[in-house]
């Protein structure tokens, strides 16, 4: 709330690749597909459900 934006990846992980977009948080898996976790490495997975994109790492979120 200080900051007035949404911190979504701690700062121990915040390294790698830039946000999806400008202006925009970097993120753990949103919007990486085929990129790799910020925290194990493994390429993030996509995939649709219901109309809707997922996205998740196969090694950190079994």
């Amino acid at each position: 709330v200080r900051r007035g934006k949404i911190v979504v990846v701690r700062p121990e992980d915040d390294h790698g690749a830039p946000s999806y977009g400008p202006g925009r948080p970097r993120t753990y898996v949103y919007r990486r597909a085929g990129e790799a976790c910020r925290i194990c490495g493994t390429k993030v997975l996509t995939a649709e459900l219901e109309g809707r994109n997922l996205f998740w790492c196969p090694s950190c979120q079994t």
